[in-house]
């Protein structure tokens, strides 16, 4: 149902939340959230200074408990674009 669906949105969200404040501190971006109904996951195009952040946020959001899948990346003229992938047991 569209109410379970906005829960484990919300709950994905809130579970990776702690993850997110030591990486804006950092220069991290959130440019994009898309999150897919059928596999309950929630898909981030970020952007941060460097592939070094880039790791450290990925592994601040896999010590939430979330599964943590790094997709694409490139490095552009404002900084390392990626699409991290964040799904898993609540």
């Amino acid at each position: 149902s569209s109410t379970q669906s906005a829960g484990r949105f919300l709950l994905l969200l809130g579970q990776a939340a702690p993850a997110f404040a030591p990486a804006q501190a950092k220069g991290l971006a959130i440019e994009q959230l898309d999150y897919s109904d059928g596999s309950g996951d929630l898909a981030l195009q970020v952007r941060v200074n460097d592939f070094p952040s880039l790791e450290q946020l990925r592994q601040g959001l896999s010590e939430t408990g979330l599964a943590v899948q790094l997709g694409s990346a490139s490095r552009e003229s404002d900084g390392i674009k990626a699409r991290v992938v964040l799904g898993g047991p609540l």
